[in-house]
């Protein structure tokens, strides 16, 4: 690894963005340039940017249209290092966060991507206080009928099912292969990735929340050979703090985990473009166990999300078809 991008998109978040350049700015290894896609808004984030332009190689990137998947995406295409470590816009890294993503990739020559650590961060009336408290509750779902690994993640603590599902359990050490992380704090080899952009950006085209669109990147990587981890010990562990803040998604409980549902419902038939080897039966078993909780919102989202990812995965086919 010799060069490192660091990918932050933004949209209405000036009041936040001075926070996460600002970490920047004091890394112990500061990365070759940062690309910034900016979704304009008129919250005057263009300025707080050009503010940051003496002190970082940053550069911009406009987004018209499209959800935050396509924002990374801009991002991916700009940006020109070996390594593309992101950073959410609401999330300060710590002052050895580069250099600790440098340190795993150099030490894991089979690894595509790594998450790190993400703690919470409270907004005071003029300061930020950080707290080493998990910004993420675990809750790793056990194993059953709907949730048995796919043959490419045997040995992960976190992966994808052969129902298409997320499964998993506590990772047994600080150092562990797994590819359920947050995309707030993560970090991908280029050639892990490279390619996905297309496939990407069609399979997410309909997501409001682009739930589970790491774990896309992490197949991805694994197809190529790679390995993903993630790394628990804050000693080797990238930390980054997210800011626990009003404008969340916790605001809107019940859409969000709507939409959240929707997007695991859908991801079956994102994967099975790829041609992963799943079974719809346990497809449907996996989502109606799902359901049993919050039946009012959870199965009408499962029904959205089968219904549309089926539709998807048909235009998918007949383009192969075509072609």
């Amino acid at each position: 690894m010799t060069t490192v991008s660091v990918v932050v998109a933004s949209y209405r978040r000036s009041w936040a963005l001075p926070l996460s350049l600002g970490s920047l700015v004091k890394q112990t290894r500061r990365p070759e340039e940062v690309v910034v896609v900016l979704k304009p808004s008129g919250d005057g984030s263009e300025e707080v940017v050009e503010g940051f332009s003496k002190r970082l190689n940053i550069k911009l990137v406009t987004q018209r249209e499209g959800n935050m998947v396509d924002a990374a995406l801009l991002g991916i295409r700009k940006a020109r290092g070996d390594l593309l470590i992101f950073l959410d816009d609401d999330a300060l890294a710590e002052e050895r966060w580069v250099e600790k993503y440098l340190r795993l990739f150099n030490a894991l020559s089979d690894a595509g991507g790594i998450g790190g650590i993400v703690y919470k961060a409270f907004k005071a009336r003029n300061s930020i206080i950080k707290v080493n408290e998990y910004f993420y509750v675990e809750k790793r779902p056990v194993i059953g009928p709907h949730r048995r690994p796919l043959e490419m993640f045997k040995g992960y603590c976190g992966f994808i099912a052969d129902s298409g599902l997320q499964g998993g359990f506590r990772c047994a050490s600080t150092l562990a292969r797994d590819i359920v992380f947050p995309g707030v704090n993560m970090a991908w080899r280029r050639e892990a990735i490279a390619g996905v952009e297309g496939s990407l950006s069609r399979a997410f085209r309909e997501s409001r929340i682009c739930t589970s669109n790491e774990q896309y990147l992490a197949v991805h990587a694994r197809m190529k050979g790679y390995h993903v981890y993630r790394a628990l010990d804050p000693e080797v562990s990238p930390i980054v703090w997210h800011i626990h803040h009003e404008l969340s998604l916790q605001r809107e409980p019940v859409k969000s985990e709507y939409w959240r549902i929707y997007d695991l419902s859908y991801n079956y038939w994102r994967l099975k473009a790829l041609a992963l080897p799943m079974s719809f039966p346990r497809y449907l078993l996996g989502l109606a166990i799902m359901s049993k909780r919050h039946p009012h919102v959870r199965l009408p989202a499962a029904l959205h999300g089968l219904v549309r990812g089926a539709v998807f995965y048909s235009k998918a086919r007949r383009s192969l078809t075509t072609r």
